[in-house]
């Protein structure tokens, strides 16, 4: 079971954790960016790890899987600034996972270490620091931290519009830790204690249960673990046309390996491979 939950939350925390969906260059101390951003994030939906998922019956659960693919929906505000140091620019919003009640907000910073320079051969280069905290739920407490290296390269298009391919290489820091869980969430120990209509067709009450607060029992939480490291490769481009811009972004994120740190012989992470593709658009001035 804790081996599930650390692959769950694994995948999960793929799902929120902060994109690029920007080039090396900041906007500049002046700059302001508006955009909205859709994501869909694969997860490996076959796995047992994904049977506490509404829709699925635990005494059939290949009868009905979740979607291979989650979607987020967001809007984000960028600005450069001169200080702490030249070429910084830092970023906010929030984005919801649709098809549940869960959502995230986001913060980053990024420092350009080269920018600017493009009519040479040399690429801008830039350091980000990003976090992603999910919300909307009280059975897990999720942050998501990540590290990134991106590089980019504009060209001018017609002398109207700007092109900047990117490449990225990021590393995520998943802190999960587990809230009160039910294992009998079918069990309403109210009823059971009222002796009321706890015994309906599919209950998982049990006849010894009626009249009692026995399913309170039943609550737990997973052991805490240490933190998951995931590692994360991305490419796209901006497309700037006067102040309008559209970003696209895939992501591959390689496949889980760690194991747990705090226990003997502790959960291995056992999240499969994922990939994300991304878009953006918005106000860029």
């Amino acid at each position: 079971a804790q081996t599930a939950f650390r692959s769950l939350m694994s995948e999960m925390g793929v799902v929120i954790a902060p994109r690029l969906m920007t080039p090396a260059d900041t906007l500049g101390f002046s700059g302001f960016q508006f955009s909205a951003e859709v994501g869909v994030t694969k997860i490996n939906a076959n796995q047992s790890y994904w049977n506490g998922v509404a829709g699925v019956d635990p005494a059939n659960p290949t009868a009905a899987r979740p979607d291979s693919y989650l979607t987020t929906l967001g809007g984000f505000v960028r600005k450069g600034l001169w200080l702490p140091l030249p070429a910084f620019e830092f970023g906010a919003g929030a984005l919801s996972v649709l098809g549940s009640s869960m959502y995230a907000v986001q913060g980053y910073a990024k420092l350009a270490l080269q920018e600017g320079f493009h009519g040479w051969w040399l690429p801008s280069l830039a350091v980000r620091g990003s976090a992603s905290q999910l919300l909307g739920t009280n059975q897990v407490d999720l942050t998501v931290w990540g590290l990134d290296v991106v590089i980019s390269k504009a060209f001018g298009i017609a002398g109207t519009s700007r092109l900047e391919p990117y490449l990225g290489a990021n590393v995520l820091f998943i802190d999960a830790s587990s809230n009160a869980l039910d294992a009998t969430p079918g069990c309403d120990a109210f009823a059971a204690q009222q002796n009321t209509s706890a015994m309906t067709t599919g209950s998982q009450c049990a006849a010894s249960q009626l009249g009692t607060n026995n399913d309170t029992l039943a609550n737990f939480s997973f052991p805490e673990q240490s933190v998951i490291t995931r590692y994360r490769w991305s490419g796209g481009f901006k497309l700037k046309m006067s102040v309008l811009f559209l970003v696209a972004e895939y992501d591959n994120v390689l496949a889980g390996k760690r194991r747990e740190s705090k226990q003997p012989e502790g959960a291995k992470d056992q999240s499969g491979s994922q990939q994300s593709f991304s878009f953006s658009a918005g106000f860029d001035f």
